[in-house]
């Protein structure tokens, strides 16, 4: 556990060198807000790959975080194509929405296959993330953070001991 920690600390220290070193390479706030936005999400996800659920018993199954505004035409085909893939849950963050996009969730939630939050504001999807980590983390085996125009899809592939595994794939 503590080697775990340890390459945890890493990946933080990485992550904040890289950030350090955009700041260096421009003063401009727009260009660092995208950049620190399109990092973290990839650096949080890295970090939850080095902790495995026998270590925290009681996690099980894959969520999905979603934040999302005005998809109410796309988020039925985009929860049931998951769901066949094997997605348990899904937690949503509603940035705004002005169309149906409640109404559409209603009955996934009603069933509770979908946790729905309103925020409001701009340039939330970090702070979406950061509250769907802390308040749901200890909940799943896996989460993942992906837009609604994204489709993940799982594939059976052949390890090198001649077994199988599952692997997700972005297409």
């Amino acid at each position: 556990m503590f080697a775990k920690c340890l390459r945890v600390l890493h990946n933080l220290c990485a992550y904040n060198v890289l950030l350090y070193r955009c700041r260096n390479l421009t003063s401009d706030k727009k260009i660092l807000r995208l950049l620190e936005i399109l990092i973290s999400p990839f650096m949080m996800i890295k970090m939850l790959g080095y902790f495995r659920a026998k270590n925290m018993p009681g996690r099980k199954g894959l969520a999905f975080v979603l934040i999302a505004k005005n998809e109410a035409p796309y988020i039925a085909e985009w929860i049931g194509f998951h769901r066949k893939q094997g997605v348990s849950h899904f937690i949503i963050y509603d940035n705004e929405s002005t169309d149906n996009f409640r109404e559409v969730l209603s009955p996934y939630i009603d069933a509770g296959l979908v946790t729905y939050h309103a925020i409001r504001g701009k340039a939330r999807q970090i702070d979406a993330y950061n509250m769907a980590l802390h308040d749901y983390g200890h909940k799943f085996k896996y989460m993942g953070f992906i837009d609604a125009d994204e489709f993940m899809f799982v594939r059976n592939s052949t390890n090198g001991g001649g077994g199988t595994k599952q692997s997700i794939r972005v297409r």
